[in-house]
């Protein structure tokens, strides 16, 4: 019998919501905790939130206790279920008794329990029915957690691909555009072509609407699939499969591991799923994953702006349909009617292109310009067909260059955009296709709204995405980078909070992953008009990747660092070789490099200090780790005492080098000195954060020692406080904390306890 909890009664309000309202489980859970969400300025991860609402992690307790301790917060819940979800609802009365009936039938809830729950059913109005949900929803955000299986619920059907809407979250097809017209023909081809031959490439010119033609064949084609999966290309197939969502996914994980389970699992998906890849404008040559993942099983379109000769293509011309590009530019332009004659002639002058009638037709539904003055301007400038598109696109047997380049750029320089407006547009030429959540968006650039972003989107700039995310419209990127000079000097208002992020320990974002794309596009897009602080926030976010792992954007970087530092200062000389020595798997390797970044350093000063301090604390826990104790402890004095002497002891790098240096001395039969050092720093960390990751880690060293030297007593206090600290810093991540519970049990295994015996005393108070 199923289990009533958060996670299967968020599945029955989710699987009964009409089409077209919350298509994704991010918009879902910030409209559903949304009252939670206004008093605590926080931002979900999407990989945790997929696996709260497949029961895979308990739900953050935080959330749990904001909506039970406080009546208000639970009417607040009720409200927001009222006006926002059960309108959203195809029957709320048959959710209703569906959420009774779990409840019910759940044998591990006592009948009195089941009364007080049942109190407001059966629920004759809809405020009945959201205080009803509201209640029963806390029940199960509160209650004892016990994961789903959620791949077992897949597995009934063999003929069919497993579903895998509550496995995979990030790969909604988006919607449409809402003017989408005029490619009913397209549509019936597409759909007969992709049935022949399964592996189809949509191609034609940027901007054209090979994109919202693969999203509408999504939308009107839905119920003939079992799944549709939505990706947009990055330039790395292998990457983009990797760094999709699957809900069993967990941080240690690595690249390989991550893509290999992956691959294995999309390889099983059979005809009735649908894949689209979106924006693939590459050459075959650079895409090597191409050939296996063409030998997937499931059916596949790949828009492209490239010619691939060999394969089953379907080639996107304009709309041919005069009267439904009109159409279109009537609902942004209430006067196209009265200025019909003139407007068809402007949309031929525009040469039908569907992206630049769109973006022109809103210029004018905002009052910015009229027609008339617009089309003197384009014949000021001009609106030749120039030769920088790399688009071959065959004709009657010909081939062709096409660009609407200058279009664009024309078009541009005729928005009268604020400073901010023109702000976001430069920064978000460095965020990925795929896009950043709105609110991080805003968080990172310091805004106390979202309106310049909303203009933004209206003006049809900037594209809204599943997910709330925003990302810049693909043919926009290379106009905005000319246009608004997107530089390193020209973004800091973005990359300066990654940086400082990426420069805290412990502090994370929703999306670690997104960190790098911006890192990557950066590398690619921005002008490096400041090396100086170029290097600097490359330097920043390797350190910040390499505690995730993430092994071939750390090469990237790595890659930029080698290609950009070769005649650079001695101190970013020797950050390089650092970032090398970080790199290798090979410590005689590291340790080699780590000398050699020393030798560099002769002279230690405040520009170099921190640099010099981790060199020898990063050289000495490599000697540690080989059991040349002398060495090691030589290299942490050495670190410790450069922190002492230039005043950084307030520095996380410090509380690290007190702990390796205690856990040394464990090493080498001195845990008494050991402890006595993690005593001075315990004060530093716990007056910074009592809760902290630091602080489980300090007290988790304690511990350590102290079962080393038979204080038992104290070892499990510092031990289950240590527990309770990377509860706290894991908050809601129930395997990870899992995981750490299950190391401190060891370490308790590991002085002579049986296991059960480990897990009873970690779990007293």
């Amino acid at each position: 019998m199923e289990r009533c909890d958060f996670a299967s009664v968020a599945k029955i309000i989710r699987d009964d919501l009409l089409d077209g309202n919350f298509d994704n489980q991010t918009d879902f859970a910030e409209t559903l905790f949304s009252s939670y969400l206004e008093e605590n300025d926080v931002l979900f991860d999407m990989g945790l939130l997929n696996r709260w609402l497949n029961g895979l992690a308990r739900l953050s307790p935080a959330i749990g206790q904001f909506y039970r301790r406080d009546a208000k917060n639970r009417e607040a819940l009720a409200i927001t279920l009222e006006d926002a979800i059960i309108p959203s609802l195809s029957d709320s009365a048959m959710v209703t008794q569906q959420i009774y009936e779990l409840l019910i039938h759940d044998p591990s809830i006592s009948e009195r329990k089941k009364q007080e729950l049942c109190r407001r059913y059966p629920c004759e109005t809809c405020a009945e029915e959201a205080a009803f949900m509201a209640d029963v929803l806390i029940f199960g955000m509160i209650r004892p957690f016990q994961a789903h299986d959620i791949r077992k619920s897949n597995s009934a059907a063999t003929t069919l691909s497993p579903i895998v809407r509550d496995y995979i979250l990030g790969n909604e097809v988006p919607a449409p555009c809402a003017h989408f017209c005029g490619r009913d023909q397209e549509l019936k081809e597409l759909h007969e072509a992709l049935i022949r031959h399964r592996v189809l490439f949509l191609e034609g010119v940027a901007g054209i609407g090979k994109s919202e033609i693969a999203k509408a064949y999504a939308r009107e084609h839905k119920k003939e699939y079992t799944n549709i999966i939505y990706i947009m290309y990055s330039g790395d197939l292998r990457r983009d499969i990797t760094d999709m969502y699957f809900a069993d996914d967990l941080p240690p994980d690595t690249d390989e591991a991550r893509f290999f389970r992956h691959d294995r699992f999309l390889r099983t998906l059979k005809e009735d799923t649908l894949l689209i890849i979106d924006n693939f404008d590459v050459r075959s040559i650079k895409e090597r994953f191409l050939i296996f993942l063409q030998h997937y099983r499931c059916r596949i379109i790949l828009t492209t702006r490239n010619h691939w000769p060999g394969q089953q293509i379907l080639r996107t011309e304009r709309i041919a349909d005069d009267e439904a590009l009109f159409q279109m530019v009537a609902r942004f332009y209430p006067d196209a009617e009265k200025k019909r004659s003139f407007i068809l002639k402007f949309m031929m002058l525009l040469q039908y292109h569907t992206l630049i009638v769109e973006l022109a037709a809103r210029l004018f539904g905002r009052g910015m310009m009229t027609p008339e003055v617009v089309a003197g301007m384009f014949c000021i400038h001009g609106t030749k067909i120039g030769s920088k598109d790399k688009i071959r696109i065959v004709k009657d047997g010909k081939a062709r260059k096409d660009t609407f380049e200058d279009h664009i750029h024309a078009l541009f320089g005729l928005y009268n955009l604020s400073k901010t407006q023109q702000d976001i547009l430069r920064c978000m030429v460095l965020v990925p296709a795929a896009g950043i959540p709105m609110r991080l968006l805003g968080f990172w650039m310091g805004f106390k709204d979202l309106n310049d972003v909303n203009d933004l989107i209206d003006l049809g700039l900037l594209q809204q995405l599943p997910g709330g995310r925003v990302a810049l419209q693909n043919m926009l990127r290379p106009v905005c980078r000319a246009e608004l000079e997107t530089s390193v000097s020209r973004c800091q208002m973005l990359l300066e909070p990654l940086r400082f992020t990426c420069q805290l320990h412990g502090v994370d974002v929703p999306d670690y992953k997104l960190i790098y794309q911006i890192v990557d596009c950066t590398m690619k897009y921005a002008q490096k008009d400041d090396m100086h602080y170029y290097l600097l926030f490359l330097e920043d976010t390797f350190q910040y990747l390499e505690k995730y792992q993430y092994k071939t954007g750390m090469q990237k970087i790595l890659n930029e660092l080698s290609a950009r530092i070769k005649d650079g200062t001695a101190r970013n000389r020797a950050l390089l070789l650092d970032c090398k020595a970080q790199m290798t798997d090979d410590p005689q390797e590291s340790i080699k490099l780590m000398k050699q970044v020393l030798t560099m350093l002769p002279e230690i000063n405040k520009d170099n200090a921190l640099l010099a301090s981790n060199l020898n604390a990063n050289l000495g826990g490599t000697y540690r780790m080989m059991r040349e104790y002398a060495l090691a402890k030589q290299h942490m004095e050495t670190a410790m005492r450069i922190l002492e002497q230039f005043g950084l002891t307030g520095y996380h790098d410090s509380y690290s080098q007190i702990i390796n240096y205690a856990m040394l001395l464990g090493d080498m039969g001195e845990p008494e000195k050991g402890l006595i050092g993690l005593e001075k720093a315990e004060q530093l960390i716990r007056d910074a954060n009592p809760h902290s990751y630091d602080h489980g880690i300090l007290l988790q060293a304690k511990g350590t020692l102290q079962l080393s030297i038979g204080d038992m007593v104290n070892a499990l206090s510092n031990l289950r406080n240590s527990l309770y600290c990377f509860s706290k810093a894991f908050e809601g991540d129930e395997p990870l904390i899992a995981e750490k519970r299950k190391e401190l049990e060891g370490l308790l295994q590991m002085v002579g306890l049986p296991q059960d015996t480990a897990q009873k005393l970690l779990s007293e108070e």
